[in-house]
């Protein structure tokens, strides 16, 4: 099941300032930051506290980027996925998540950059061998839900987690991409037509087939 508990407690138990410090993370990222390079100052600046507050709460710097992209990841994951958790068919999970991704792409284009460091962070990459997501996080049960559905209708082959879950997303990315340049400029593909690429390339990455038996 998905820990959407924990999620509500830690929203229960932050408080304004440090949910201010998260905000003031996810506008930085906004503006291009590359995460990696933020440091305290600007932060607590952004938030509008004193740089010595932001101590008060995180001990050290990575505590507060890692609990500011688990915040913000969480946030954008829930309702980006809401639909698609609940979708019967691995067809419909995925366009759930392309619809979303169509109607608040602004935003989800940040999600995945989040998604990206959560990945690399949690799961890591030690000689380019990449072991599966564990524990009850969110990102986690949305790729193992996706895959068991995907494999039931045989649509995925047998494929380490890892794998999925890097699939997906980078399709998803790729459609994102699509959905902004869509709007400054004249697309020869379609909407529907790109969500129908996006999904037979998932499927086909995957090792499965669209085609009916």
């Amino acid at each position: 099941m998905i820990d959407e508990m924990e999620i509500e407690r830690m929203l229960r138990l932050s408080s304004p300032k440090v949910l201010a410090i998260y905000e003031a993370v996810n506008g930085l990222m906004e503006e291009g930051r590359d995460i990696y390079s933020m440091k305290i100052s600007e932060i607590t600046a952004r938030a509008g506290i004193g740089k010595g507050t932001a101590y008060e709460y995180f001990s050290t710097k990575e505590e507060l980027l890692g609990k500011a992209v688990f915040y913000q990841l969480h946030q954008g994951l829930v309702q980006m996925t809401a639909k698609a958790m609940k979708a019967s068919a691995f067809r419909e999970q995925i366009y759930a998540v392309l619809e979303d991704v169509e109607q608040n792409y602004r935003k989800r284009r940040m999600l995945l950059r989040y998604l990206c460091y959560y990945m690399l962070e949690t799961w890591g990459k030690e000689g380019g061998c990449c072991p599966p997501p564990t524990g009850n996080s969110l990102l986690a049960e949305v790729i193992r839900h996706m895959k068991r559905q995907g494999e039931k209708e045989g649509l995925i082959k047998e494929q380490p987690e890892f794998f999925v879950a890097e699939t997906l997303l980078s399709q998803f990315a790729g459609f994102c991409l699509y959905i902004s340049a869509k709007e400054g400029v004249a697309a020869n593909v379609s909407v529907e037509e790109m969500k129908a690429f996006v999904y037979e390339s998932i499927v086909k990455s995957l090792g499965g087939s669209t085609a009916p038996a």
